[in-house]
């Protein structure tokens, strides 16, 4: 059996030049997998709910910044029990941020991530 998810997203970007910034909200809605008659099923449904922004520019002729951070909650919205409704969903970070510095094209990456 097929199961989709499903995204509703809005958001706003400013490019100034040498800084571009963006800012997004999103709900995201998706089968979530539970037990059920000593069964295990994605017959449960959590939702995905945050805000994400970004920015990336110019420092200098040769080296780029490119960063952002995302906040998530994630909800269990429709369970078999009343002990799961509500509850957070596993495997979604609530945070995660990342600054990643670059050169010039073709010459060096590096990337730092936190996710928590």
């Amino acid at each position: 059996m097929r199961r989709k998810a499903r995204q509703n997203e809005i958001g706003a970007k400013v490019d100034q030049g040498s800084l571009v910034t963006s800012v997004s909200l999103f709900q995201i809605t998706r089968p979530s997998g539970q037990l059920s008659a000593n069964r295990y099923a994605a017959d449960g449904e959590q939702r995905n709910r945050g805000i994400e922004v970004n920015a990336y520019g110019k420092l200098g002729e040769a080296v780029r910044l490119s960063g952002g951070a995302s906040w998530t909650d994630a909800e269990l919205v429709k369970t078999n029990s009343a002990a799961t409704l509500g509850k957070t969903a596993v495997g979604v970070p609530r945070r995660s941020r990342s600054l990643p510095p670059m050169t010039k094209p073709n010459k060096f990456t590096m990337e730092a991530a936190d996710i928590a």
